[in-house]
Protein backbone atom coordinates (compact mmCIF):
# COMPACT_ATOMS: atom_id res chain seq x y z
CA UNK A 1 0.00 0.00 0.00
CA UNK A 2 3.21 2.33 1.04
CA UNK A 3 4.44 1.79 -2.01
CA UNK A 4 1.50 2.00 -3.76
CA UNK A 5 0.94 5.64 -2.55
CA UNK A 6 4.41 6.69 -3.19
CA UNK A 7 4.07 5.80 -6.37
CA UNK A 8 0.90 7.88 -6.71
CA UNK A 9 2.40 10.79 -5.14
CA UNK A 10 5.23 10.89 -7.15
CA UNK A 11 3.01 10.68 -10.60
CA UNK A 12 1.05 13.77 -9.44
CA UNK A 13 4.56 15.48 -8.56
CA UNK A 14 5.59 14.55 -12.09
CA UNK A 15 2.32 16.06 -13.44
CA UNK A 16 2.41 18.85 -11.94
CA UNK A 17 5.61 19.66 -12.13
CA UNK A 18 5.10 18.94 -16.06
CA UNK A 19 1.95 21.40 -15.87
CA UNK A 20 4.20 24.27 -14.17
CA UNK A 21 7.27 23.86 -17.18
CA UNK A 22 4.56 24.53 -19.76
CA UNK A 23 2.71 26.85 -17.75
CA UNK A 24 5.93 28.88 -17.55
CA UNK A 25 6.56 28.52 -21.01
CA UNK A 26 2.71 29.70 -22.19
CA UNK A 27 2.05 32.09 -19.70
CA UNK A 28 1.42 35.71 -20.83
CA UNK A 29 3.37 38.28 -20.41
CA UNK A 30 3.09 41.54 -17.62
CA UNK A 31 1.38 44.02 -19.41
CA UNK A 32 0.47 47.51 -18.29
CA UNK A 33 -3.44 46.80 -16.82
CA UNK A 34 -3.80 50.66 -18.27
CA UNK A 35 -3.18 49.87 -21.76
CA UNK A 36 -5.65 50.58 -23.67
CA UNK A 37 -7.01 46.80 -25.64
CA UNK A 38 -10.37 44.62 -25.15
CA UNK A 39 -11.05 43.24 -22.20
CA UNK A 40 -8.60 40.88 -20.52
CA UNK A 41 -9.58 37.40 -18.86
CA UNK A 42 -7.05 35.89 -15.81
CA UNK A 43 -4.39 33.88 -16.82
CA UNK A 44 -5.09 33.84 -21.04
CA UNK A 45 -5.15 37.65 -20.56
CA UNK A 46 -7.19 38.74 -24.34
CA UNK A 47 -6.39 35.22 -26.27
CA UNK A 48 -10.22 34.44 -26.10
CA UNK A 49 -11.76 37.65 -25.73
CA UNK A 50 -15.11 38.61 -27.64
CA UNK A 51 -13.72 41.46 -29.66
CA UNK A 52 -10.63 39.69 -32.08
CA UNK A 53 -13.71 36.93 -32.15
CA UNK A 54 -15.36 38.36 -34.31
CA UNK A 55 -13.29 37.44 -37.31
CA UNK A 56 -14.37 34.40 -36.64
CA UNK A 57 -16.35 32.00 -38.81
CA UNK A 58 -16.87 28.94 -36.54
CA UNK A 59 -13.45 27.93 -36.30
CA UNK A 60 -11.88 29.77 -39.02
CA UNK A 61 -10.57 33.07 -38.46
CA UNK A 62 -11.98 35.11 -41.48
CA UNK A 63 -8.61 37.35 -42.19
CA UNK A 64 -10.72 39.95 -44.70
CA UNK A 65 -12.56 41.47 -41.00
CA UNK A 66 -9.75 42.02 -39.46
CA UNK A 67 -8.34 44.93 -41.29
CA UNK A 68 -12.01 46.94 -40.39
CA UNK A 69 -12.21 45.12 -36.96
CA UNK A 70 -8.40 46.65 -36.35
CA UNK A 71 -9.70 50.42 -37.56
CA UNK A 72 -12.70 50.40 -35.65
CA UNK A 73 -11.15 49.50 -32.09
CA UNK A 74 -8.61 51.75 -33.33
CA UNK A 75 -10.74 54.31 -33.39
CA UNK A 76 -12.23 53.42 -29.77
CA UNK A 77 -8.90 54.28 -28.19
CA UNK A 78 -8.11 57.28 -30.28
CA UNK A 79 -5.05 55.49 -32.33
CA UNK A 80 -3.20 55.02 -29.55
CA UNK A 81 -1.29 51.41 -29.32
CA UNK A 82 -3.36 48.88 -27.78
CA UNK A 83 -3.24 44.94 -27.46
CA UNK A 84 -3.03 43.33 -24.48
CA UNK A 85 -1.51 39.72 -23.19
CA UNK A 86 -1.87 36.76 -24.90
CA UNK A 87 -1.05 33.09 -24.09
CA UNK A 88 2.62 32.06 -25.63
CA UNK A 89 1.55 29.63 -28.07
CA UNK A 90 3.26 30.40 -31.44
CA UNK A 91 3.22 34.49 -31.46
CA UNK A 92 4.84 35.96 -28.23
CA UNK A 93 3.06 36.32 -24.81
CA UNK A 94 1.43 39.86 -25.93
CA UNK A 95 0.65 41.31 -29.06
CA UNK A 96 0.08 44.65 -29.70
CA UNK A 97 -1.18 46.83 -32.82
CA UNK A 98 0.94 50.26 -33.48
CA UNK A 99 -1.95 52.66 -35.12
CA UNK A 100 -0.12 56.32 -35.25
CA UNK A 101 2.75 57.48 -37.57
CA UNK A 102 4.80 58.03 -34.91
CA UNK A 103 5.41 54.51 -32.95
CA UNK A 104 5.56 52.96 -36.66
CA UNK A 105 8.69 55.75 -37.59
CA UNK A 106 9.78 54.28 -34.08
CA UNK A 107 9.18 50.74 -35.02
CA UNK A 108 10.37 50.51 -38.73
CA UNK A 109 12.98 53.23 -38.51
CA UNK A 110 14.27 54.44 -35.15
CA UNK A 111 14.95 51.36 -33.58
CA UNK A 112 14.72 49.14 -36.31
CA UNK A 113 17.36 46.59 -35.12
CA UNK A 114 15.15 45.86 -32.27
CA UNK A 115 12.24 44.67 -34.22
CA UNK A 116 12.47 41.49 -36.93
CA UNK A 117 10.16 39.44 -38.58
CA UNK A 118 11.45 36.61 -37.09
CA UNK A 119 10.33 32.65 -36.65
CA UNK A 120 7.01 33.78 -37.90
CA UNK A 121 8.07 34.56 -41.53
CA UNK A 122 8.79 30.46 -41.86
CA UNK A 123 5.11 30.30 -42.72
CA UNK A 124 5.57 31.70 -46.13
CA UNK A 125 8.58 29.48 -47.16
CA UNK A 126 6.32 27.54 -49.47
CA UNK A 127 5.25 30.41 -51.20
CA UNK A 128 8.29 33.05 -51.21
CA UNK A 129 11.44 30.87 -50.07
CA UNK A 130 14.23 33.09 -48.27
CA UNK A 131 14.24 36.57 -49.97
CA UNK A 132 14.17 39.81 -49.08
CA UNK A 133 10.44 39.48 -47.44
CA UNK A 134 11.20 36.86 -45.15
CA UNK A 135 14.70 37.38 -43.70
CA UNK A 136 16.32 39.12 -41.03
CA UNK A 137 19.68 40.63 -40.35
CA UNK A 138 22.72 39.63 -43.30
CA UNK A 139 20.31 37.84 -45.40
CA UNK A 140 18.23 40.30 -45.59
CA UNK A 141 20.80 43.11 -46.33
CA UNK A 142 21.66 40.98 -48.93
CA UNK A 143 18.60 40.30 -50.74
CA UNK A 144 17.71 43.67 -49.97
CA UNK A 145 20.56 45.01 -51.80
CA UNK A 146 20.20 42.78 -54.78
CA UNK A 147 16.69 43.75 -54.93
CA UNK A 148 17.42 47.65 -54.93
CA UNK A 149 20.07 46.85 -57.66
CA UNK A 150 17.68 45.16 -60.17
CA UNK A 151 14.78 47.83 -59.61
CA UNK A 152 16.95 50.21 -61.15
CA UNK A 153 15.69 53.15 -63.12
CA UNK A 154 16.28 51.59 -66.26
CA UNK A 155 14.64 48.23 -65.16
CA UNK A 156 11.34 50.49 -65.32
CA UNK A 157 12.10 51.62 -68.35
CA UNK A 158 12.15 48.58 -69.63
CA UNK A 159 9.01 47.83 -67.62
CA UNK A 160 7.30 50.73 -69.54
CA UNK A 161 8.16 49.62 -72.89
CA UNK A 162 6.29 46.13 -71.84
CA UNK A 163 3.50 47.30 -70.47
CA UNK A 164 3.12 49.21 -73.64
CA UNK A 165 2.84 46.55 -75.64
CA UNK A 166 0.64 44.44 -73.35
CA UNK A 167 -1.72 47.53 -73.48
CA UNK A 168 -1.82 47.93 -77.11
CA UNK A 169 -3.25 43.99 -76.48
CA UNK A 170 -6.18 44.66 -74.00
CA UNK A 171 -7.01 47.36 -76.20
CA UNK A 172 -7.86 44.97 -78.78
CA UNK A 173 -9.22 42.46 -76.11
CA UNK A 174 -11.88 44.98 -74.84
CA UNK A 175 -12.96 46.20 -78.23
CA UNK A 176 -14.20 42.53 -78.61
CA UNK A 177 -15.64 42.29 -74.98
CA UNK A 178 -17.64 45.65 -75.52
CA UNK A 179 -20.80 45.86 -73.99
CA UNK A 180 -20.17 42.06 -72.66
CA UNK A 181 -19.82 41.80 -68.38
CA UNK A 182 -16.28 40.65 -67.64
CA UNK A 183 -14.43 40.19 -64.43
CA UNK A 184 -12.10 42.95 -64.66
CA UNK A 185 -10.08 42.07 -61.90
CA UNK A 186 -9.13 38.75 -63.77
CA UNK A 187 -8.20 40.69 -66.58
CA UNK A 188 -5.47 42.60 -64.48
CA UNK A 189 -4.03 39.77 -62.75
CA UNK A 190 -3.44 38.23 -66.07
CA UNK A 191 -2.03 41.48 -67.78
CA UNK A 192 0.39 42.51 -65.04
CA UNK A 193 1.73 38.76 -64.66
CA UNK A 194 2.16 38.56 -68.55
CA UNK A 195 4.08 42.15 -67.85
CA UNK A 196 6.28 40.75 -64.96
CA UNK A 197 6.96 37.55 -66.41
CA UNK A 198 8.62 39.34 -69.81
CA UNK A 199 10.48 41.56 -67.13
CA UNK A 200 11.49 38.84 -64.81
CA UNK A 201 12.49 36.02 -66.94
CA UNK A 202 11.96 37.53 -70.39
CA UNK A 203 9.53 34.86 -71.61
CA UNK A 204 5.96 35.12 -72.98
CA UNK A 205 3.37 34.18 -70.82
CA UNK A 206 0.45 35.22 -73.50
CA UNK A 207 -2.45 35.17 -70.89
CA UNK A 208 -4.17 37.95 -72.37
CA UNK A 209 -3.15 37.05 -75.57
CA UNK A 210 -5.31 33.49 -75.35
CA UNK A 211 -8.67 35.60 -74.64
CA UNK A 212 -8.62 37.53 -78.06
CA UNK A 213 -11.42 35.69 -80.23
CA UNK A 214 -9.18 36.39 -83.62
CA UNK A 215 -6.67 34.59 -82.33
CA UNK A 216 -6.39 32.99 -85.87
CA UNK A 217 -2.78 30.73 -85.77
CA UNK A 218 -4.15 27.23 -84.58
CA UNK A 219 -0.97 26.11 -83.42
CA UNK A 220 -0.09 29.53 -81.61
CA UNK A 221 -3.77 28.49 -80.51
CA UNK A 222 -3.24 25.43 -79.04
CA UNK A 223 -0.19 26.27 -77.29
CA UNK A 224 -1.72 29.18 -75.49
CA UNK A 225 -4.41 27.37 -74.36
CA UNK A 226 -2.10 24.41 -73.12
CA UNK A 227 0.01 27.28 -71.92
CA UNK A 228 -3.58 28.54 -69.84
CA UNK A 229 -4.29 25.49 -68.43
CA UNK A 230 -1.02 25.06 -66.61
CA UNK A 231 -1.19 29.26 -65.93
CA UNK A 232 -4.69 28.21 -64.49
CA UNK A 233 -3.53 25.43 -62.12
CA UNK A 234 -0.24 27.34 -60.65
CA UNK A 235 -3.01 30.76 -60.19
CA UNK A 236 -5.29 28.22 -58.36
CA UNK A 237 -2.34 26.44 -56.56
CA UNK A 238 -0.72 30.22 -55.53
CA UNK A 239 -4.04 31.25 -54.39
CA UNK A 240 -5.22 28.20 -52.65
CA UNK A 241 -1.20 28.27 -50.84
CA UNK A 242 -2.40 31.98 -49.64
CA UNK A 243 -5.33 30.88 -47.57
CA UNK A 244 -3.76 28.22 -45.79
CA UNK A 245 -0.27 30.25 -44.89
CA UNK A 246 -3.11 32.66 -43.61
CA UNK A 247 -4.72 29.82 -41.95
CA UNK A 248 -1.60 29.00 -39.64
CA UNK A 249 -1.79 32.14 -38.34
CA UNK A 250 -4.80 30.53 -36.21
CA UNK A 251 -2.70 27.55 -35.47
CA UNK A 252 -0.25 27.26 -32.09
CA UNK A 253 0.84 24.82 -33.34
CA UNK A 254 1.65 25.32 -37.11
CA UNK A 255 5.12 24.91 -36.88
CA UNK A 256 5.05 21.31 -36.14
CA UNK A 257 2.75 20.70 -38.41
CA UNK A 258 4.82 22.28 -41.18
CA UNK A 259 7.96 20.49 -40.42
CA UNK A 260 6.60 17.15 -40.27
CA UNK A 261 3.49 17.84 -42.54
CA UNK A 262 0.33 16.95 -40.41
CA UNK A 263 -3.10 17.32 -41.51
CA UNK A 264 -5.15 17.93 -44.36
CA UNK A 265 -3.81 21.90 -44.57
CA UNK A 266 -0.16 20.66 -44.48
CA UNK A 267 -0.70 18.31 -46.93
CA UNK A 268 -2.57 20.93 -49.09
CA UNK A 269 0.28 23.08 -48.65
CA UNK A 270 2.73 20.48 -49.91
CA UNK A 271 0.57 19.82 -53.98
CA UNK A 272 0.58 23.64 -54.28
CA UNK A 273 3.99 23.99 -53.29
CA UNK A 274 4.55 21.14 -56.03
CA UNK A 275 2.55 22.74 -58.63
CA UNK A 276 3.83 26.34 -57.94
CA UNK A 277 7.80 24.95 -58.01
CA UNK A 278 6.95 22.72 -61.30
CA UNK A 279 5.71 25.96 -62.98
CA UNK A 280 8.43 28.23 -61.42
CA UNK A 281 11.22 26.08 -62.58
CA UNK A 282 10.38 25.22 -65.74
CA UNK A 283 9.66 28.84 -66.38
CA UNK A 284 13.49 29.61 -65.20
CA UNK A 285 15.11 26.89 -67.14
CA UNK A 286 13.59 28.27 -70.23
CA UNK A 287 14.59 31.65 -69.52
CA UNK A 288 18.25 30.30 -69.03
CA UNK A 289 18.23 28.13 -72.36
CA UNK A 290 19.56 30.05 -75.25
CA UNK A 291 22.08 30.82 -77.82
CA UNK A 292 24.46 34.16 -78.33
CA UNK A 293 22.03 36.11 -80.59
CA UNK A 294 22.51 39.54 -80.23
CA UNK A 295 18.98 40.41 -79.60
CA UNK A 296 18.68 37.90 -76.80
CA UNK A 297 21.84 38.59 -75.11
CA UNK A 298 20.57 42.45 -75.10
CA UNK A 299 17.04 41.35 -73.84
CA UNK A 300 18.96 39.12 -70.70
CA UNK A 301 20.82 42.34 -69.63
CA UNK A 302 17.21 43.67 -68.81
CA UNK A 303 15.29 40.88 -67.63
CA UNK A 304 15.01 40.41 -63.83
CA UNK A 305 16.48 37.05 -63.71
CA UNK A 306 19.89 37.62 -65.69
CA UNK A 307 20.77 40.69 -63.49
CA UNK A 308 20.18 38.58 -60.39
CA UNK A 309 22.34 36.04 -61.74
CA UNK A 310 24.76 38.52 -62.43
CA UNK A 311 24.85 40.04 -59.33
CA UNK A 312 25.61 36.74 -57.29
CA UNK A 313 28.75 36.40 -59.68
CA UNK A 314 29.62 39.99 -58.83
CA UNK A 315 29.48 39.73 -55.52
CA UNK A 316 29.77 35.86 -54.09
CA UNK A 317 32.01 34.77 -57.63
CA UNK A 318 29.54 32.06 -58.41
CA UNK A 319 25.81 31.40 -59.54
CA UNK A 320 22.71 31.23 -57.26
CA UNK A 321 20.94 27.81 -57.08
CA UNK A 322 17.97 26.87 -58.90
CA UNK A 323 16.33 27.69 -55.34
CA UNK A 324 17.79 30.63 -54.92
CA UNK A 325 16.00 32.00 -58.12
CA UNK A 326 13.00 30.78 -57.50
CA UNK A 327 12.57 32.78 -53.89
CA UNK A 328 13.63 35.27 -55.55
CA UNK A 329 11.89 35.57 -58.66
CA UNK A 330 8.67 34.36 -56.68
CA UNK A 331 9.33 37.11 -54.23
CA UNK A 332 9.34 40.07 -57.32
CA UNK A 333 6.19 38.48 -58.80
CA UNK A 334 4.40 38.11 -55.39
CA UNK A 335 5.47 41.62 -54.18
CA UNK A 336 4.64 43.04 -57.82
CA UNK A 337 1.88 41.29 -59.78
CA UNK A 338 -0.59 40.93 -56.94
CA UNK A 339 -0.35 44.12 -55.34
CA UNK A 340 -0.47 45.78 -58.71
CA UNK A 341 -3.31 44.17 -60.10
CA UNK A 342 -5.73 44.46 -57.57
CA UNK A 343 -4.78 48.51 -57.36
CA UNK A 344 -5.46 48.78 -60.83
CA UNK A 345 -9.47 46.89 -60.39
CA UNK A 346 -9.67 49.04 -56.93
CA UNK A 347 -8.84 52.52 -58.96
CA UNK A 348 -11.39 51.55 -61.93
CA UNK A 349 -13.56 50.98 -59.25
CA UNK A 350 -13.73 54.10 -57.55
CA UNK A 351 -13.11 55.59 -60.84
CA UNK A 352 -16.86 54.43 -62.31
CA UNK A 353 -18.49 56.18 -58.89
CA UNK A 354 -16.23 59.51 -59.23
CA UNK A 355 -16.43 60.95 -63.30
CA UNK A 356 -15.58 64.45 -62.60
CA UNK A 357 -12.12 62.45 -61.51
CA UNK A 358 -11.97 60.60 -64.88
CA UNK A 359 -12.40 63.88 -67.20
CA UNK A 360 -9.76 65.47 -65.43
CA UNK A 361 -7.55 61.95 -66.11
CA UNK A 362 -8.74 62.60 -69.96
CA UNK A 363 -7.58 65.98 -70.16
CA UNK A 364 -4.41 65.38 -68.90
CA UNK A 365 -3.66 62.69 -71.02
CA UNK A 366 -4.79 64.89 -74.00
CA UNK A 367 -2.68 67.79 -72.58
CA UNK A 368 0.45 65.59 -72.74
CA UNK A 369 -0.26 63.54 -75.82
CA UNK A 370 0.06 67.29 -77.06
CA UNK A 371 3.76 67.88 -76.05
CA UNK A 372 6.59 66.64 -78.20
CA UNK A 373 7.29 63.23 -75.17
CA UNK A 374 6.28 60.03 -77.49
CA UNK A 375 2.91 58.97 -76.25
CA UNK A 376 2.73 56.31 -73.54
CA UNK A 377 6.45 55.99 -72.47
CA UNK A 378 8.52 56.45 -69.25
CA UNK A 379 8.58 60.22 -70.20
CA UNK A 380 5.07 60.65 -70.58
CA UNK A 381 3.52 58.52 -67.72
CA UNK A 382 6.23 60.77 -65.82
CA UNK A 383 3.91 63.96 -66.68
CA UNK A 384 0.86 62.34 -65.82
CA UNK A 385 0.88 64.30 -62.17
CA UNK A 386 -2.96 64.40 -61.49
CA UNK A 387 -3.03 60.88 -62.15
CA UNK A 388 0.01 60.10 -59.53
CA UNK A 389 -2.74 61.76 -57.34
CA UNK A 390 -5.30 59.53 -58.08
CA UNK A 391 -3.48 56.50 -57.96
CA UNK A 392 -1.77 57.57 -54.63
CA UNK A 393 -5.19 58.29 -53.01
CA UNK A 394 -6.35 54.49 -54.46
CA UNK A 395 -3.69 53.03 -52.79
CA UNK A 396 -3.99 54.91 -49.54
CA UNK A 397 -8.08 53.93 -49.71
CA UNK A 398 -6.87 50.12 -50.71
CA UNK A 399 -3.32 49.56 -49.83
CA UNK A 400 -2.79 45.99 -50.80
CA UNK A 401 -1.25 45.26 -47.97
CA UNK A 402 -3.41 45.98 -45.12
CA UNK A 403 -1.25 44.53 -41.65
CA UNK A 404 2.27 43.45 -41.14
CA UNK A 405 4.18 42.58 -38.18
CA UNK A 406 7.12 42.60 -36.18
CA UNK A 407 8.65 40.89 -33.16
CA UNK A 408 10.57 42.70 -30.52
CA UNK A 409 13.88 41.76 -30.27
CA UNK A 410 14.32 43.51 -26.42
CA UNK A 411 12.29 45.14 -23.83
CA UNK A 412 11.31 48.64 -25.46
CA UNK A 413 8.94 51.47 -24.83
CA UNK A 414 7.09 53.22 -27.89
CA UNK A 415 7.21 56.83 -28.37
CA UNK A 416 3.42 57.15 -26.89
CA UNK A 417 4.83 55.60 -23.54
CA UNK A 418 3.35 51.45 -24.39
CA UNK A 419 6.41 49.35 -22.78
CA UNK A 420 7.14 46.35 -24.70
CA UNK A 421 8.38 43.02 -23.65
CA UNK A 422 10.73 41.22 -25.49
CA UNK A 423 9.84 38.76 -28.17
CA UNK A 424 6.40 40.49 -28.26
CA UNK A 425 4.15 40.41 -31.36
CA UNK A 426 4.15 43.95 -32.78
CA UNK A 427 1.43 44.38 -35.56
CA UNK A 428 0.95 47.71 -37.30
CA UNK A 429 -1.63 48.92 -39.18
CA UNK A 430 -1.43 49.93 -42.42
CA UNK A 431 -5.24 50.39 -43.08
CA UNK A 432 -6.11 52.46 -39.69
CA UNK A 433 -3.49 54.83 -40.29
CA UNK A 434 -4.72 55.40 -44.18
CA UNK A 435 -8.29 55.96 -43.05
CA UNK A 436 -7.69 57.68 -39.57
CA UNK A 437 -9.35 60.90 -39.02
CA UNK A 438 -6.38 62.26 -36.70
CA UNK A 439 -3.91 61.46 -39.67
CA UNK A 440 -6.13 62.61 -42.74
CA UNK A 441 -8.80 64.54 -41.33
CA UNK A 442 -12.55 64.19 -41.01
CA UNK A 443 -13.20 62.95 -44.50
CA UNK A 444 -10.22 60.54 -44.43
CA UNK A 445 -12.69 57.49 -45.53
CA UNK A 446 -13.74 59.68 -48.64
CA UNK A 447 -12.12 59.07 -52.33
CA UNK A 448 -10.08 62.59 -52.61
CA UNK A 449 -7.30 62.91 -55.35
CA UNK A 450 -7.03 66.49 -54.56
CA UNK A 451 -5.37 65.82 -51.00
CA UNK A 452 -2.02 65.03 -53.38
CA UNK A 453 -2.32 67.36 -56.09
CA UNK A 454 0.37 70.10 -56.03
CA UNK A 455 1.58 68.95 -52.59
CA UNK A 456 4.71 67.19 -51.09
CA UNK A 457 3.82 63.10 -50.50
CA UNK A 458 3.48 62.81 -46.73
CA UNK A 459 6.45 61.14 -45.34
CA UNK A 460 6.34 57.21 -45.67
CA UNK A 461 4.93 56.87 -41.88
CA UNK A 462 2.19 59.13 -42.22
CA UNK A 463 1.57 57.09 -45.43
CA UNK A 464 2.66 53.48 -44.80
CA UNK A 465 1.88 51.61 -48.25
CA UNK A 466 4.95 51.35 -49.41
CA UNK A 467 6.31 50.35 -45.71
CA UNK A 468 9.36 52.64 -44.18
CA UNK A 469 12.43 52.92 -42.89
CA UNK A 470 15.09 50.46 -43.82
CA UNK A 471 12.96 48.03 -45.53
CA UNK A 472 10.74 50.76 -47.32
CA UNK A 473 9.09 48.99 -50.58
CA UNK A 474 11.99 49.46 -53.61
CA UNK A 475 9.53 48.65 -56.23
CA UNK A 476 7.73 51.75 -55.54
CA UNK A 477 8.61 53.20 -58.49
CA UNK A 478 7.75 50.27 -60.63
CA UNK A 479 4.76 49.93 -59.31
CA UNK A 480 3.30 53.69 -59.49
CA UNK A 481 4.55 53.94 -63.42
CA UNK A 482 2.72 50.38 -64.28
CA UNK A 483 -0.40 51.75 -62.58
CA UNK A 484 -0.55 55.94 -63.82
CA UNK A 485 0.26 54.25 -67.19
CA UNK A 486 -2.59 51.31 -66.92
CA UNK A 487 -4.81 53.67 -65.82
CA UNK A 488 -4.64 56.45 -67.95
CA UNK A 489 -4.72 55.01 -70.85
CA UNK A 490 -7.53 52.42 -70.29
CA UNK A 491 -9.59 55.73 -69.00
CA UNK A 492 -8.76 57.58 -71.91
CA UNK A 493 -10.10 54.67 -74.46
CA UNK A 494 -13.08 53.52 -72.65
CA UNK A 495 -15.82 53.96 -70.31
CA UNK A 496 -16.34 51.64 -67.52
CA UNK A 497 -19.42 50.62 -66.18
CA UNK A 498 -19.88 48.72 -62.51
CA UNK A 499 -21.72 46.16 -63.88
CA UNK A 500 -22.82 44.36 -60.36
CA UNK A 501 -22.85 47.47 -58.30
CA UNK A 502 -19.69 46.36 -56.05
CA UNK A 503 -20.08 46.82 -53.14
CA UNK A 504 -16.71 47.54 -51.92
CA UNK A 505 -15.80 44.64 -49.78
CA UNK A 506 -12.63 42.85 -50.30
CA UNK A 507 -11.23 39.27 -49.95
CA UNK A 508 -7.77 39.15 -47.76
CA UNK A 509 -5.49 36.62 -48.28
CA UNK A 510 -1.37 38.03 -48.73
CA UNK A 511 -3.43 41.59 -50.72
CA UNK A 512 -6.29 43.23 -50.47
CA UNK A 513 -8.36 41.97 -53.45
CA UNK A 514 -12.00 42.94 -54.62
CA UNK A 515 -14.22 40.05 -53.12
CA UNK A 516 -15.96 38.08 -55.94
CA UNK A 517 -13.94 40.30 -58.68
CA UNK A 518 -15.22 42.96 -60.44
CA UNK A 519 -17.67 42.38 -63.02
CA UNK A 520 -17.96 45.48 -65.54
CA UNK A 521 -18.87 46.80 -69.35
CA UNK A 522 -16.91 48.60 -71.22
CA UNK A 523 -17.76 50.95 -74.07
CA UNK A 524 -15.05 52.88 -76.70
CA UNK A 525 -15.29 56.37 -76.24
CA UNK A 526 -16.39 58.36 -78.65
CA UNK A 527 -13.89 60.25 -81.04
Amino acid sequence: MDLLWELVCSGLLLLVSFLYIVWTWIRPFDIDPSLPGPKRAKLVGVTFEEESNQCFDGDSFEWAKWPTLSLELSRRWNFHTWGGPTLNIGFGGAFFNVVSPECLQYILKDNFANYEKGRLTRSFQELMGSAVFTTDGDAWKFHRKITTTVLSRETVKHAAVLLKEKLAIVEHLLVEKEEQVFDFQDLCYKMVFDVFAKLAFGVELNQVNSMLLNNSNNNKQQDDEENQKKMDAFGDAFDRLQLYIHQRFNDPLWEYKQKFVIGERERKVVECQNVIDDFAFGIIRKALEGGGHDKQQQQQQLDVIHQFIAYCRNVDGKDPTEQDLRSFVMTFVLGGRDTTSVTIAWAIFELTKHPAVVSLIRDEVERVLSSSVEPWTYDFVDKLKYTQAVVMEVLRLHCPVPDSFRFAVQDDVLPDGTRIPAKSLVMYSIYSINHSDKVWGTNANTFDPDRFVNKMEPGPTIYPTFNAGPRVCPGKPLALMELKMTVAFLVSKFEFEDASQHSGEFDWKLVLAMKDGFPVKVRRRMA
